[in-house]
């Protein structure tokens, strides 16, 4: 018995030194989901927010905002705020798209402002009186992100990205 004590206490000295975790600095990486988007899917959402950017809105996004997020939130987003990032979005996967569908990092942490800035321009395009109308491109761009929100859904699909790769995640030098 006393010899396999030994074989194995020589095993254990012999050991190279293997670290229990490599440390990621939150500061410079952050959780992302991957997700496969076409490049007709991206052009109809640059489309769509030029679209959105250049014609007078009837319907305020702040009135909307408003009513939208939760009373209890402060609104620290603006309207240029949301088409901002959403601008920055197709902005950063239009420098990740590599053929077609090409897999794009979908922001975690802030994914609700998206979907936000989508609902606004379908509240647009619903009103009478506003000359913005781009109800086929909103579907198409409300099909990624619906992709998009179900990607983030599976842990599978998530991986830990440099910020600089992820929209609205980029690290302030």
């Amino acid at each position: 018995m006393g010899s396999f004590e030994d074989d194995r206490s020589q095993a254990e000295a012999i050991r190279p030194s293997v670290p229990e975790y490599e440390h990621f600095p939150a500061d410079t990486y952050c959780v992302a989901c991957a997700v496969a988007v076409s490049q007709d899917e991206l052009t109809a959402f640059r489309e769509l927010i030029e679209r959105e950017t250049a014609t007078t809105a009837v319907v305020e996004q702040s009135t909307f905002l408003s009513r939208e997020l939760d009373c209890g939130l402060e609104l620290q987003q603006t309207e240029a705020d949301l088409a901002a990032f959403a601008h920055e979005l197709v902005e950063t996967w239009e420098g990740q798209l590599d053929g077609d569908p090409s897999a794009v990092w979908w922001p975690l942490e802030s994914d609700w402002r998206v979907a936000l800035y989508v609902r606004y321009c379908r509240a647009r395009a619903e009103h009478e009186t506003d000359e913005f109308d781009c109800a086929e491109r909103i579907e198409r761009v409300r099909t990624v992100v619906s992709r998009c929100e179900s990607a983030a859904e599976n842990a599978a699909k998530r991986g830990l990205v440099h910020r600089d790769h992820v929209p609205g995640e980029r690290v302030e030098q």
